[in-house]
């Protein structure tokens, strides 16, 4: 399920990440709709250190991307909309929605859980929302120990939910940990809703104070919470000054809101449409900007997609703003979310630097054709199902290609770790996998790479991994893990 499409109200797209533009009752109005239809969703709170976080996290840009529902967590994107020419309505803080989502479950009869937070402090406000939602139904609640992502326990952690059977999953790990569990899991847990809470915790259970309502409307928040953890929040808040400050400039500067007369032959799609292989081709419009999406959202030529991959030429288009950008991830997401993608047939330079300064260009491929297009998309279908390709040959590197994610992960490991026993059986030696070809890497899939040198480990096969594309070196980093998995660090 993806958000309500409203043409007054187009999305917008900060620094790479899709921001929905509703309120608070939508979103709660969103979230029913979720929860009625039974299947599993998740939802991003993002503030400016997500976003900043997002910069240089391609995992976590990644599962922004994808989110069900991203809403402004931050006055300071609220603003920065407005300076892109694009105004969000207004911000939807995760520490205002927590208790308004309590309150939905104890009027709805949704059953609740809370995973995460310190133990006394997550019953505190468990009790606490008792105390204030009479008839809420407290599913569960469970708080970990204190560990890595990679070190949970994830498949007692998941038996513990489904069991539970929650309407909506609250997850207090902080960011980007929760965020992370979240793509990992959502899924699996099979809560129709689950959301990163944050300190939202903190601020039920009373243990930490929320700044006063005149700190809240005008953008001061931040102030106040690092007055209260200056030690842990100082340095957090100035690296998200300097990265977030010139980013947002740099965007404004290169694709900011255009005023002039609208010409319809600035906005008409191509005389007709075709079909490759059993995808459809489209022409995107000279200009993409927040006047066609507002005003004139059926000058598009493009149904509301649901599911089918898309092809898009892209080499007429001479303008495109922030909102233009929004409207090219919606579809992208939309497409994604059935496993099809988007693919843009020589995109002109225009949407070239343009997905480079949001640095999106991972998540749209392109061709030079629509023929080649057509080949692309089929394989990139296919490898989102099913990752590993490799040769039994014991001198031939093993390939990994395509995505490595919670999505493929257990059909790929019982693949890599027949590989691996085999090895061993005929008295070990050595095995290359190669990952110059494996577009992109999440957290599962990393867990797949650590699980994997170990157990060669334990086969007496020395394993190794050569060939990192950037994606995967940028979550090796990210994490950690380089040294280990690729012995350079």
């Amino acid at each position: 399920m993806g958000t309500r499409s409203n043409p007054s109200k187009p999305a917008i797209t900060i620094l790479g990440i899709p921001f929905d533009n509703v309120t608070t009752p939508e979103v709660i109005d969103i979230v029913e709709e979720m929860i009625e239809s039974g299947k599993p969703h998740y939802i991003a709170t993002a503030n400016v250190d997500f976003v900043a976080q997002s910069h240089r996290d391609l995992e976590l840009r990644q599962i922004l991307f994808d989110a069900h529902l991203v809403v402004c967590d931050g006055m300071p994107l609220v603003w920065a909309s407005k300076f892109l020419g694009n105004p969000l309505q207004e911000r939807v803080a995760g520490s205002d929605l927590t208790p308004l989502l309590l309150k939905l479950a104890s009027e709805k009869g949704y059953r609740v859980y809370v995973l995460g937070g310190r133990e006394d402090i997550a019953q505190k406000a468990m009790e606490n929302a008792k105390r204030d939602y009479p008839g809420l139904e407290i599913a569960g609640a469970y708080s970990p120990p204190r560990a890595d992502l990679l070190d949970m326990d994830h498949e007692g952690i998941i038996e513990r939910i489904r069991e539970a059977k929650p309407d909506i999953l609250f997850v207090a790990f902080g960011c980007p940990k929760q965020e992370k569990w979240l793509s990992m899991h959502w899924r699996e847990a099979q809560a129709p809703v689950g959301i990163g809470v944050g300190a939202s915790i903190d601020f039920l259970s009373g243990e930490i104070k929320r700044a006063p309502v005149w700190m809240q409307r005008t953008g001061l928040e931040w102030l106040f919470r690092m007055l209260q953890e200056p030690k842990r929040l100082f340095r957090r808040y100035f690296i998200d000054l300097l990265v977030f400050v010139p980013a947002i400039f740099h965007q404004w500067r290169m694709l900011r809101v255009k005023k002039r007369p609208n010409k319809a032959e600035d906005f008409s799609p191509s005389d007709s449409t075709s079909i490759v292989d059993d995808f459809p081709v489209f022409a995107l419009p000279k200009r993409i900007d927040i006047s066609l999406i507002r005003e004139q959202p059926d000058m598009l030529g493009i149904p509301e997609l649901g599911g089918p991959s898309v092809i898009l030429d892209a080499s007429r288009t001479n303008f495109i703003d922030s909102s233009g950008i929004g409207f090219l991830v919606k579809l992208a997401k939309t497409a994604r979310a059935d496993l099809g993608e988007i693919c843009l047939v020589k995109p002109s330079p225009t949407i070239v630097d343009a997905l480079a300064l949001m640095k999106l260009t991972e998540f749209f491929p392109t061709a030079t054709s629509p023929a080649e297009a057509a080949e692309t998309l089929t394989t990139r279908i296919r490898e989102r199902k099913a990752t590993a390709l490799g040769s039994s040959d014991s001198d031939s590197p093993y390939t990994l290609t395509g995505e490595l994610t919670a999505a493929n992960t257990r059909i790929v490991w019982p693949e890599l770790e027949a590989l691996v026993k085999a090895r061993g059986a005929h008295g070990g030696g050595q095995l290359a996998v190669d990952l110059h070809s494996l577009r992109f890497l999440d957290s599962s899939g990393l867990g797949i790479l650590i699980k994997l040198k170990k157990a060669a480990s334990a086969e007496n096969v020395a394993l190794r991994y050569v060939n990192p594309s950037d994606p995967v070196l940028n979550v090796l980093e990210v994490t950690g893990t380089r040294a280990f998995l690729l012995g350079d660090g």
